[in-house]
C-alpha cells in the first residue's frame, strides 16, 4: 500500500474559499481595517496557531488523482528489497544507542574521525571555557528575538510598507533551535580539532570563476606566484572591530549582531548562514587600501580565507600583513602553489597560468556505493560532475587523461559500472574545455508553471514516479484547466549512516506497524473480538492499519471484519472502542428480522453465522482534532474499499464529503 501525503496533492486556487470549512478571511485582514490598534497589544501568537491551522479542503482534481494513482498501483508487483538486513539494522540502531565514542564529521569532506566521549567532552570544555571567546547566557534570547521580528513584520505590514503575502511568508510559525556546538576534525592541518556549529551553510562560488578569469590572462614573463590562507579566520575575528568596520562602510543601512545565542565573545559563528559573506565582506574592508596602493600585482583572488596573487615582481608582503591587523595570515610564493581544489603554476611556451588538480593526501575516494537507496540519475551524475570538474580545471589534456584515469579506478573500487564510467570519460574528454568554463545557465521556467510533489525516496518503489505523471494526464482530461500545469517530482531522502551516527538522527519506522491490542482488563467481553494483524486483507491487496489502540480508544475510526465473508463494516465514533463495539454486539443479539433495520444484526444473523468466530475488529485510524476531520476519514475510506477496491461493504449509508480535509493515508500534521 502507497501511503501520500496530502501535502502531495495540489488545490485548486480559483474556488479554494468556496470549499473551505472554516472562513479563510484572513485575520490580518480584518486587523488591518483597523490601523489605530497598538501592534503590543496583539496576541501574536493566536495570529500564528490561525495561520497555521486553516482547515482547507481537499479539492476534487486531488481526490482524482489519488483515486487513479491508486487504481493503477494496485495491481503492480513492486520488489521489497533493502541495503541493510534486519540483523544489520538492529546491530546499527544498538551502535547509535550505546557507542563508547562520538563519531564526527572531518572538516573538507574527508570522512569522519572517531573520538572518545571523555576527549570529546574534555576538548569542548577547553573551547567553551575560553572567557576570551564564550560568555554565559542565562536566559534563552532566542524567544524575544522571534517575537521582535514578527512584531516588526506585522507593523511593517500595517503601515503598508510590505503586502500581506510577503508578511505571511516572512512570519516565523514553526518552532526554532538554537545552534549546537560541536568539534570539526580537522585531519588536513596539523591542528587536530576546532570548534564548529551545526547547520553549516556555504553559499559561495567556487574555483570556477577563477578559472574564467584566468583564461584570457597572457602574462610575458614568469610571475611571482603566491597561495595564503587566514589561521583560523571565524574564531578569530573580533566581534567589536568587525561590527564597526562594517557599520562604518554599510552606513547603518543594514544592522548587524554578531553575539550569537550561544554567547560567542571572540569570533564569529561558523555555522550562522551570514558567516561566509560577512567574512568576506569584512577581509574586503580591510584588504582594500592595500589593493588601491599596489601596482605590481597582475592578479589578487580571494576564496573567503585563501588568497591567490599573481604578481609580476615579488611583492613586501609585510604591508599585506599589516592591512589585517590582528588576522594571522599565513603565505606561501613557489613556481606551483596550492589554491583550493587547483594547483597553479606558470607555462613559459604559452605565457598563461597553468592549472591542475590538487587531490589531498588525506582524501580515500569513498564515494556513494551503488546498492545505496538513491535515485538512478544520482550514480550517474556523480562520475559526470567528475570528470567534468577535472576536464574543465586541467589545462593540459594529458593531465586530464592522468586524474580521470585516477577517478575511474577510484569508482570502480565503489563497484560502479565499468562501461558507464568509460562512456562518460571519453565523452567529456573530447569537449573544448573553454566552453566548460562559463557557468550555466539554470531556467526555472518548467518549476515555476509546474505543481510540486515531494515525498521520501525508496528504491522499491521507483514505479511510482511515472505512474503519478501518467495519471496526472489522465486527470487534466476531465479538468481542463490543469492544461496550463504539469507535475514536478522531486525526492527526500532518508537519513544516512553520516546523518544517524553524526548528527543522531532518528531512524525512519518505514514501514510502520500498528496493532489493535487487547486491553486485557478483567471480565473485558470485547478482547475476544479483536483483530491482532496489523493489516486487512482485500483479496491479494494488504490495507495497512494507520495507528496502535486498543478496546480503551477513543476518538477513532474502526473497521469490523466478517471473517467468514471477508465483508467489511466502516464506522467512525469518539466514544471507546469498547463501548462501540458493545452497541454493536448488542444490537446484533437484539436482532429480529424483517423487524429491525440493522445492518450488522441482518449480515451476522443470517445463516452460517457464528459471531464469535466470525466477528472481528480493529482500529483504523485513532487522535483526530475535529469530529468533522474523523468524519472526513470514515467517508474517505469508504469511498476507497467501494471505488477504488471494489470491495463489497456491509454499510447501508455511505456518507459523502465533498469537502474533505484529511485522508485515509496521510500522516496528521
Amino acid at each position: 500500500m502507497i501511503v501520500f501525503n496530502r501535502y502531495l496533492l495540489f488545490e485548486k486556487i480559483k474556488t479554494l474559499s468556496k470549499n473551505t470549512t472554516n472562513s479563510n478571511c484572513s485575520d490580518l485582514d480584518l486587523l488591518t481595517r483597523n490601523k489605530n490598534k497598538e501592534v503590543d497589544n496583539i496576541d501574536l501568537s493566536v495570529l500564528i496557531s490561525r495561520c497555521k491551522s486553516y482547515n482547507i479542503s481537499i479539492q476534487l482534481e486531488s481526490l482524482k488523482l489519488r483515486e487513479y494513482i491508486f487504481k493503477n498501483s494496485l495491481d503492480i508487483k513492486p520488489r521489497f528489497s533493502t541495503n541493510l538486513s534486519k540483523d544489520q539494522l538492529d546491530d546499527l540502531l544498538f551502535f547509535i544507542k550505546y557507542k563508547p565514542f562520538i563519531v564526527c564529521e572531518n572538516d573538507k569532506n574527508l570522512g569522519f574521525s572517531i573520538v572518545s566521549k571523555e576527549n570529546y567532552e574534555y576538548l569542548c570544555n577547553i573551547h567553551l571555557n575560553d572567557e576570551e571567546s564564550y560568555e554565559v547566557i542565562r536566559n534563552d534570547p532566542l524567544e524575544d528575538c522571534i517575537d521582535k521580528i514578527n512584531k516588526t513584520l506585522f507593523e511593517l505590514t500595517l503601515n503598508s510598507n510590505i503586502s500581506q503575502r510577503i508578511f505571511e511568508l516572512l512570519l516565523i510559525k514553526n518552532k526554532c533551535d538554537l545552534g549546537k556546538f560541536r568539534i570539526l576534525p580537522k585531519i588536513h592541518k596539523n591542528i587536530l580539532l576546532k570548534p564548529f556549529v551545526e547547520n553549516v551553510s556555504h553559499i559561495l562560488k567556487d574555483s570556477q570563476q577563477l578559472l574564467q578569469d584566468c583564461e584570457k590572462l597572457y602574462i610575458d614573463k614568469g610571475p611571482f606566484i603566491y597561495s595564503g590562507d587566514f589561521e583560523s579566520l571565524y574564531t578569530n575575528m573580533e566581534p567589536n572591530h568587525c561590527c564597526n568596520t562594517l557599520t562604518e562602510y554599510l552606513k547603518d543601512k543594514l544592522p548587524f549582531n554578531l553575539i550569537s545565542p550561544l554567547g560567542q565573545r571572540k569570533g564569529v559563528a561558523m555555522g550562522c548562514k551570514c558567516g561566509p559573506r560577512l567574512a568576506n565582506l569584512y577581509i574586503f574592508l580591510l584588504e582594500r587600501h592595500w589593493l588601491s596602493t599596489i601596482k605590481e600585482v597582475i592578479l589578487y583572488a580571494r576564496f573567503i580565507d585563501d588568497i591567490l596573487i599573481i604578481a609580476k615582481q615579488k611583492i613586501n608582503l609585510s604591508n599585506l600583513f599589516e592591512c589585517f591587523l590582528y588576522l594571522k595570515l599565513n603565505i606561501k610564493n613557489d613556481k606551483k602553489v596550492e589554491f583550493l581544489d587547483l594547483i597553479v603554476s606558470y607555462d613559459k611556451f604559452l605565457c598563461k597560468l597553468k592549472f591542475n588538480v590538487f587531490i589531498k593526501p588525506t582524501n580515500n575516494g569513498n564515494y556513494l556505493l551503488p546498492s545505496s537507496n538513491h535515485p538512478d540519475f544520482i550514480y550517474k551524475n556523480i562520475p559526470l560532475a567528475l570528470f567534468t570538474s577535472i576536464r574543465r580545471i586541467c589545462t593540459s589534456l594529458i593531465d586530464y587523461l592522468l586524474y580521470s584515469f585516477k577517478i575511474s579506478l577510484c569508482l570502480l573500487k565503489r563497484n560502479y559500472d565499468f562501461n558507464l564510467i568509460c562512456k562518460i570519460s571519453n565523452q567529456i574528454g573530447v569537449l573544448n574545455r573553454s566552453d566548460l568554463l562559463p557557468y550555466k545557465n539554470r531556467s526555472h521556467n518548467k518549476i515555476s508553471n509546474s505543481i510540486k510533489t515531494c515525498f521520501a525516496f525508496d528504491s522499491n518503489l521507483k514505479f511510482l514516479k511515472n505512474n503519478i505523471r501518467d495519471q496526472f494526464l489522465v486527470t487534466k482530461k476531465e479538468f481542463s484547466w490543469l492544461n496550463n500545469y504539469d507535475p514536478f517530482i522531486f525526492y527526500k531522502l532518508f537519513p544516512n549512516l553520516a546523518m544517524l551516527t553524526v548528527h543522531n538522527s532518528k531512524i525512519y519506522n518505514y514501514p510502520c506497524y500498528f496493532f489493535t491490542d487487547k486491553c486485557q482488563q478483567y471480565n473485558c467481553k470485547i478482547c475476544n473480538y479483536i483483530f491482532s494483524l496489523n493489516y486487512v486483507t482485500v483479496g491479494n491487496k494488504i490495507i495497512p492499519l494507520m495507528s496502535s489502540g486498543n478496546c480503551d480508544t477513543s476518538n477513532i475510526v474502526y473497521i469490523i471484519l466478517c471473517i467468514k465473508c471477508n465483508e467489511f463494516y466502516i464506522g467512525e465514533t469518539s466514544k471507546t472502542l469498547r463501548t462501540r463495539i458493545y452497541q454493536h454486539l448488542y444490537s446484533i443479539k437484539k436482532f429480529r428480522l424483517f423487524l429491525d433495520e440493522n445492518v450488522l444484526g441482518y449480515h451476522f444473523r443470517s445463516s452460517k453465522h457464528n459471531i464469535y468466530t466470525d466477528f472481528r475488529t480493529c482500529i483504523f485510524k485513532k487522535g483526530f482534532s475535529s469530529d468533522f476531520n474523523r468524519k472526513s476519514i470514515e467517508a474517505d475510506l469508504i469511498q476507497f474499499f467501494k471505488n477504488i477496491l471494489t470491495v463489497k461493504l456491509i454499510n447501508s449509508k455511505f456518507p459523502f464529503f465533498q469537502s474533505k480535509t484529511i485522508l485515509s493515508f496521510a500522516k496528521q500534521i
